[in-house]
């Protein structure tokens, strides 16, 4: 089932449409730079960038989610791994260099991908990593 993206909320969280419900869904296993967050000095012209990057990205389309160990975050948000246009978000942002690897346990079933996703991007100064803004 596809879902309509009703807004991107940043470079890790959107704003689905799910029977008609607004759903906040955190995607699984990445951490954009923060746009949005409650502390303003947390957030970064970075953040901005990666969020607008989601957003060009994802324009028109719908969504497919896939579901780990843990359905809901300490926020309530729901966590998905986010699908569009048969390819897994994550991956996108990962290969792009707007997000870096983030495991968080106990959904895990693909941090090793993610990880290498992660290195190939760093090693080949992808997006953030080209900036220096991602460091290590």
């Amino acid at each position: 089932m596809s879902y309509e993206v009703i807004a991107v909320i940043d470079g890790d969280t959107l704003l689905i449409s799910i029977f008609g419900a607004e759903t906040t869904v955190r995607l699984i296993g990445v951490d954009a730079p923060e746009s949005v967050h409650r502390e303003k000095e947390k957030n970064t012209p970075e953040g901005e960038l990666a969020s607008a990057w989601l957003k060009t990205f994802l324009e028109g389309k719908r969504v497919t989610l896939e579901y780990d160990q843990e359905l809901k975050d300490q926020y309530g948000r729901t966590l998905a791994y986010v699908y569009a246009d048969g390819m897994m978000l994550e991956d996108v942002l990962l290969m792009a260099g707007m997000a870096k690897a983030l495991t968080m346990e106990p959904n895990t079933r693909y941090h090793h991908h993610f990880e290498q996703l992660e290195k190939q991007a760093k090693e080949g100064g992808n997006g953030f990593w080209g900036t220096g803004f991602f460091e290590g």
